[in-house]
């Protein structure tokens, strides 16, 4: 018998992966929270926004050699 599974049933566990520009990524990271809808359902991030900058500060810049 098959159960019918939810993307935020308890226990379930999902990755959703992004290719984000990193001057988009920095607008995130500065960002006093983020709201992630899924369906009907909204997760805030506020407590783990710091993670976010930390990647930000450790983020080399790409050099662009000759065009």
């Amino acid at each position: 018998m098959k159960r019918r599974v939810h993307l935020l049933d308890s226990g379930r566990q999902e990755v959703l992966w992004f290719d984000i520009p990193s001057t988009d990524f920095a607008r995130l990271a500065e960002a006093p929270e983020l709201i992630l809808s899924v369906g009907n359902a909204q997760i805030r991030v506020r407590k783990r926004m710091e993670m976010l900058r930390e990647v930000l500060r450790r983020m080399t810049p790409l050099e662009r050699g000759p065009q």
